[in-house]
């Protein structure tokens, strides 16, 4: 490990593992970190501020960390562009993964620590326009999408092994009949045994739950008995509503969001629309006049959601407006 890896994670520690940190300072430093997450010369900047800003190699005090921010804070130089893109350098996966505060682990690329996790319980959390891969202790593999929070307590090996999500996660979930897994949403509670789904429970989206294999219970409020969803099905409940809908969907329009690269091959835009929505956390309002039948071929990679909607207006008579996560679709107004 590089002697500048070495420093970082030595700051690391000292803003987000010292017990006698005050909350607040801890806070501003993780939203400055957040807020600059994407920037190449970030390593550069901290290390130089922390050479001139502590009192001697290896010694810090929360007043010299107070001038580090102050410092961090007033610098200008540091560019604030924000791009909707998972990938990150290695240096800032390998600090996230070291990383650890009260139980609390945060990752994807910096992150976003606005709340503590209570005692014995691990709060895994995607930054804006960042994703994360994690496998919990009982070997379930989970993606959490963009602006997402899991949280469990324990090591997962109880009776039921339960964790809640608040944003949205792909699981790939460890097999084991005895103990099942359970995701606790706002208001759906999904059960299973071994299996792999999506769930999406953001604000500003209804609740659902896209299967892809196995098989998964589903409860509600709203109903009296679970729902069992098969592959290809997914469960929709509104928000503000107590009903909720079985329909068939394709499962990868969920479920590949998390991929580096995905290829349309004359999909339906309707597809592609629901695929953009899982990559991007977002959610589309369709206007009247929109041909959700058309299709096309492209590919997205590493593009971030504004040039992937310019895309799609070049490739279609389309225009999209963006209004933080609500994105809405109309024809064209021809010229």
């Amino acid at each position: 490990m590089s002697n500048d890896l070495n420093d970082c994670r030595r700051i690391i520690d000292d803003i987000f593992c010292r017990p006698d940190l005050p909350a607040d300072l801890r806070d501003r430093f993780a939203e400055w970190m957040l807020a600059h997450e994407h920037d190449d010369a970030l390593q550069r900047v901290m290390l130089e501020m922390w050479a001139t800003t502590t009192e001697a190699p290896g010694e810090t005090s929360i007043e010299g960390l107070e001038r580090l921010l102050k410092s961090v804070e007033a610098d200008s130089n540091i560019g604030s562009a924000q791009r909707r893109d998972s990938h990150r350098p290695a240096l800032w996966w390998s600090i996230a993964a070291a990383a650890t505060l009260g139980g609390a682990l945060f990752a994807g690329g910096w992150w976003a620590a606005s709340h503590v996790a209570p005692q014995g319980e691990t709060l895994l959390v995607t930054a804006p326009g960042s994703t994360g891969r994690h496998t919990l202790p009982d070997g379930t593999e989970v993606w959490l999408n963009a602006d997402s929070r899991l949280s469990y307590t324990g090591s997962l090996d109880g009776d039921v092994r339960q964790v809640n999500l608040c944003g949205e996660a792909y699981f790939n979930v460890a097999a084991d009949r005895e103990h099942p897994f359970r995701v606790v949403m706002d208001s759906l509670t999904i059960e299973v045994t071994g299996t792999a789904f999506d769930a999406i429970n953001y604000p500003y989206a209804p609740e659902q739950v896209a299967l892809q294999r196995g098989s998964v219970t589903v409860t509600t409020p709203g109903t009296q008995e679970p729902i069992s969803l098969q592959p290809e099905q997914i469960v929709t409940r509104m928000r503000g509503r107590s009903d909720v809908e079985v329909v068939p969907a394709e499962s990868m329009n969920y479920c590949g969001w998390m991929a580096h690269k995905i290829t349309f091959d004359n999909r339906r835009l309707a597809d592609i629309i629901t695929n953009i929505e899982r990559r991007y956390a977002v959610c589309f309002d369709i206007r009247p006049g929109v041909d959700l039948d058309k299709r096309l071929s492209l590919t997205i990679g590493g593009e971030n959601l504004d040039e992937t909607t310019r895309l799609l207006e070049m490739l279609m008579p389309i225009a999209i407006e963006a209004r933080g996560n609500r994105l809405t679709i109309k024809p064209r107004a021809s010229v």
